[in-house]
């Protein structure tokens, strides 16, 4: 409390040059931390008791060594970090694909394809969509790896319904035969699986004539503004552009089979989901 003090007296003493106002609640805080003082007194009554034996309710300590899976997946993350081509920077706002399907498959038995990242596997040089893209919208929006630059490509169609549409094109064809062709692989190899396919565009894909059931997943509005700002760093007017071309919520819930409210935290969606299945 030393440096809180001398600030005080700082201030008192330079009252008559500068305006200010200080928070009388930081005079209340307490001069030592909270577990130091505790182990003070435990120190004192074991000196003084050394026959008592004490129940410890505090925050303990760890007393063995690191799991060696732990250590493994901490190593391999930092190495993932070190390299260029591996390092990533924070999480998307719903989580690491890999983790959400492997929550997918062992708590739910179910097999998961996304949309986008079929979308994306095609995008990659010497696959089904690459040359396409790459002949439409020219080198400039290629890496220097020739990858091409998913940011650039989606910001020159973002503002050109002309050259969104010619992507659209190129790309919605050739993911809805590969997802098709997967459900038939899955299908083959596990008649009796559960199968998930995540996608903005079941509606109207046909898709929806392949499936048992169609859930309409949605966030509101309000939400949905604060979670894309907080993990993309979107303006307003980005996301108020993005949604006003989406699908209009009422077709989807016209053909869902069950709806869920995702505007909550996660095991609230999870509870909705558990309870879905049964």
């Amino acid at each position: 409390m030393k440096n809180r003090l001398n600030i005080v007296d700082y201030l008192e003493r330079r009252k008559g040059d500068i305006m200010y106002q200080i928070n009388e609640n930081y005079q209340k805080l307490p001069g030592s931390y909270l577990f130091s003082t505790i182990a003070k007194k435990v120190n004192a009554f074991t000196q003084a008791n050394p026959d008592k034996n004490i129940i410890r309710l505090g925050i303990g300590d760890v007393t063995q060594p690191i799991a060696p899976a732990i250590i493994e997946a901490l190593h391999k993350a930092v190495d993932e970090m070190a390299d260029p081509a591996t390092f990533h920077g924070y999480a998307p706002d719903l989580g690491y694909d890999f983790l959400r399907n492997t929550i997918v498959k062992n708590d739910y038995q179910a097999k998961v394809i996304q949309s986008d990242h079929v979308a994306h596997e095609l995008m990659v040089p010497g696959a089904k969509s690459y040359d396409a893209i790459v002949q439409a919208f020219g080198n400039e929006i290629l890496n220097e790896d020739q990858t091409i630059n998913r940011p650039i490509l989606g910001e020159i169609v973002f503002h050109d319904e002309t050259k969104l549409s010619l992507l659209n094109s190129i790309t919605h064809k050739n993911v809805d035969e590969e997802i098709l062709s997967r459900i038939d692989q899955f299908g083959k190899e596990e008649p009796e699986g559960l199968l998930v396919i995540e996608s903005a565009l079941l509606v109207g894909a046909g898709y929806e004539k392949r499936f048992d059931q169609l859930w309409y997943i949605y966030t509101r509005e309000e939400v949905r503004y604060e979670r894309l700002k907080a993990s993309r760093g979107y303006s307003d007017e980005k996301i108020k552009q993005m949604i006003e071309k989406q699908q209009k919520e009422e077709e989807f819930k016209s053909m869902a089979s069950n709806i869920i409210d995702n505007s909550g935290d996660l095991e609230d969606t999870k509870a909705q989901i558990i309870k879905i299945l049964g």
